[in-house]
């Protein structure tokens, strides 16, 4: 099934243009995991195509387009539906990143004028007439719930569309009625949000440098209705320090995690030390459990993107790298929120060790969704991607002593730190 526009592909730039950085249509790139502009006009937009006579052609491909039928509002405003390729729909990094990339897309519509001065798009009362169509079958995931964010009506489905017409709205309904007073908009991809770039290298990005991620945040937390809370917390004595260990259940496992944990509680009895898999929590249950974190502990993944969501400037996020891996992703978005950050890297388990690791974890391991993905495509998992890892006790415990203590020292707390 294609969506079609009837109009033809807008004409190449010109010389004034081009040395703007426009680009010609057909030359758009495309993303990884097959997503972006390029793929969805490819596999699911049939534009108008004329002939030299000027005639409409009748082709094959545009007989195989079926048409839905999107009726303007009764106020006359014209429908939006947008067209959502992911990624997968089980990391939580990924996830938001192409929501965080549609928000901005919608944004620069509300900044764009038409020829008669008026936006292309207008929220937050274009959202009654904004309708979030799911191209691939990655199925709900945690964040499903969130592309709501830009419209008031149910998310849906390709398939919804052509076999579950009793799950689609009335305007979104397939029939053989033209399609009218409909804008198609195809996002940018997650693969091309700012917080994705440079991730290899140390940014000089802080709290300042960060508007639109912060924005970002708070229409997550407005969209859920979760108080976004700031600064430190109230201290009650020392004894309300909380700190969070994410908790993997696939790869990437901190070997020995529960000794590691306790170990820490023998040191610190009256601070609360806690363990959550995060994958068992809805979305708006991991921001609560967050927002009442102050130091946020895990192995290098998806987890520590809730690095986010945490009190501004109020906390601390331990990172433990598989050795060798040098990312510093979860570094630059710990600058951005104001959090202090400490990384440690870990030897990564043997081939014998991991196999020990698998009859002894709580669950199956399994390779997360990304690496699944490339299995599918034929691109082999890097070892880091696969491996649990393991790190000396008196190691985590100086690296947790350095986090406690920068907690300590924020000066709200009657508690010396050596």
């Amino acid at each position: 099934m294609r969506f079609r526009l009837d109009c033809p592909v807008r004409r190449p730039p010109d010389a004034n243009e081009t040395a703007r950085g426009i680009v010609p249509f057909d030359a758009i790139q495309p993303y990884w995991f097959d997503t972006g502009p390029q793929w969805v006009f490819e596999q699911f937009v049939a534009f108008k195509q004329k002939d030299e006579d000027g005639t409409e052609t009748k082709d094959d491909v545009q007989q195989l387009v079926a048409r839905a039928e999107a009726r303007s509002s009764p106020d006359g405003a014209p429908s939006f539906v947008l067209l959502v390729k992911r990624e997968g729909a089980g990391n939580l990094r990924h996830c938001l990143m192409e929501i965080w990339s549609m928000t901005m897309t919608l944004d620069v519509l509300r900044l764009a004028q038409r020829q008669n001065g008026e936006p292309f798009y207008n929220s937050p009362a274009d959202m009654d007439n904004t309708y979030v169509v799911v191209l691939d079958n990655h199925g709900a995931g945690p964040t499903q719930d969130l592309w709501r964010v830009f419209s008031r009506n149910p998310v849906v489905t390709l398939d919804d569309m052509v076999r579950h017409t009793e799950r689609v709205p009335a305007p979104l309904r397939v029939s053989d009625a033209a399609v009218t007073q409909t804008n198609i908009v195809v996002p940018l991809p997650g693969g091309s949000n700012p917080l994705w770039h440079n991730d290899w290298i140390v940014r000089d990005c802080g709290p300042r440098d960060a508007p639109l991620l912060r924005l970002f945040v708070q229409r997550v937390f407005d969209h859920f209705d979760v108080a976004l809370l700031l600064g430190p917390k109230v201290p009650v004595g020392n004894g309300n320090i909380v700190v969070t260990f994410i908790d993997r259940r696939g790869t990437r496992q901190l070997l020995d995690n529960e000794h590691l944990l306790d170990a820490l509680r023998q040191r610190y009895p009256d601070i609360t030390v806690q363990s959550f898999d995060f994958a068992t929590l809805s979305l708006p249950d991991q921001l609560r459990l967050v927002q009442d974190t102050d130091v946020l502990v895990g192995v290098h993944g998806a987890g520590l993107t809730h690095a986010m969501f945490m009190r501004a400037g109020a906390g601390a996020v331990v990172e433990i790298q598989p050795e060798g891996l040098g990312y510093k992703g979860f570094r630059n978005l710990a600058a951005m929120t104001g959090q202090k950050y400490f990384g440690a890297q870990a030897a990564m388990v043997t081939a014998k060790e991991l196999e020990t690791a698998k009859t002894q974890s709580k669950e199956p391991d399994s390779p997360g969704e990304n690496q699944r993905h490339r299995l599918r495509r034929g691109e082999p998992a890097k070892p880091w991607q696969l491996a649990h890892v393991r790190i000396e006790e008196d190691r985590f415990l100086a690296l947790m002593d350095v986090a406690i203590r920068s907690v300590y020292n924020e000066g709200l707390r009657d508690e010396f730190v050596v």
